[in-house]
């Protein structure tokens, strides 16, 4: 017997779509190369700690459809995101708001705070470049002090190196609201990401353990192919690899408190890591052990774990080569194999979108 579906990739893409595909009636094989589900929102409860494997995931959407979809699965708690930034051994919330800006240069009323951003930008109608497009929309003291070093260390390459449209979203809040989201819906799963996603493949065949290009034809294991993985990994990289930025963590369990709140973020260039996460603040900031975790940006090649895809001119067009590979037989999905930068909720509304367009195709499966 043949599956209908081969999926590659138990993280959000690959469940969502497992999942529909199978409450549709289909017969789904699921599978991963690691040990567990839930792709990078991976996580384990340790010491009475929710840890965040692969770096912290906070929930939120504003599309009502995808949070009636997943809190199917799981409930959420009421966490509001704050992050927190450290610069020149000062620290300063973030996003930028108005408390940023009392702290940056004393400003108490938002008419003051515009008057020195303005006197800060560097006017460019057409920035080529993330510095360029970052000193025309916050200027130069937000930018030296968040954005240089920062962005330096994340993306492994100097700012001006980097594409204008990174720095598209750099927005300025003229408020005391230092809430990170604004989504109307946000949380953390009470108990887990992981939890949530074997909730919602319940009852579709799984394989774990499981390297797709370790199976000779897959064919010989289903009609189609569902793929979430690296597209040019996929295609042997016959054009070419794609670049990803990719992560290095350092976990370790302390007695008491170590920051105060999940997230802070070290802007100097001359620390290596870029932020800190302690991750009982998610869901038990009262508990009396906590989990830290150091994220170090790590350079790239094709044998480490890709994180984010580096969206330039030159990935993109190489990216519009690989997909012109893909035959009728192959879906391809999730954040590696369209490479591009989804949040969750993104990554999810894709999968519900790609199932309900791939029964209304296929109102039969050919046999």
């Amino acid at each position: 017997m043949l599956y209908d579906y081969l999926v590659v990739g138990a993280g959000l893409y690959g469940s969502v779509f497992a999942q529909q595909m199978k409450k549709a009636g289909c017969s789904v094989l699921l599978i991963d190369k690691n040990s567990h589900v839930a792709g990078h929102v991976y996580d384990k409860n340790q010491n009475g700690v929710m840890l965040q494997v692969y770096g912290p995931h906070i929930f939120r959407t504003c599309n009502k459809l995808v949070w009636d979809y997943v809190s199917q699965f799981t409930k959420f708690n009421n966490y509001q995101h704050k992050v927190k930034a450290i610069s020149g051994g000062k620290i300063y919330s973030l996003p930028y708001c108005m408390a940023t800006f009392n702290q940056l240069w004393g400003c108490i009323r938002p008419d003051e705070a515009k008057a020195k951003i303005a006197e800060q930008i560097i006017p460019n109608n057409n920035p080529q470049n993330f510095e360029e497009m970052a000193l025309s929309r916050v200027g130069r003291d937000i930018y030296k002090t968040f954005l240089y070093g920062y962005t330096k260390k994340q993306w492994q390459r100097d700012p001006k190196e980097l594409p204008a449209s990174i720095a598209s979203r750099l927005p300025l809040r003229f408020t005391y609201n230092d809430n990170y989201f604004n989504d109307p819906h946000q949380g953390i799963p009470v108990d887990g990401y992981t939890a949530m996603i074997k909730r919602m493949i319940d009852g579709v065949d799984l394989g774990l353990n499981l390297d797709f290009f370790s199976i000779d034809d897959w064919h010989k294991l289903a009609h189609k192919l569902v793929f979430s993985g690296p597209i040019d990994k996929l295609f042997d990289y016959c054009y070419g690899d794609l670049e990803y930025l990719t992560l290095r963590f350092e976990h370790m369990t302390i007695d008491g408190d170590f920051q105060g709140t999940t997230v802070v973020n070290y802007t100097d260039e001359s620390i290596p890591f870029t932020r800190v996460t302690e991750h009982k603040h998610f869901l038990n900031p009262d508990c009396p052990r906590s989990i830290v975790t150091h994220e170090f940006p790590d350079l790239w090649h094709r044998d480490k774990t890709p994180y984010y895809p580096v969206v330039d001119d030159k990935n993109r067009a190489k990216h519009l080569q690989y997909m012109q590979l893909v035959n009728k037989d192959i879906i391809i999905g999730g954040r590696l194999g369209n490479f591009q930068y989804y949040n969750m909720d993104q990554v999810i509304g894709c999968a519900l979108q790609d199932t309900k367009h791939e029964l209304e195709q296929n109102t039969s499966l050919d046999r």
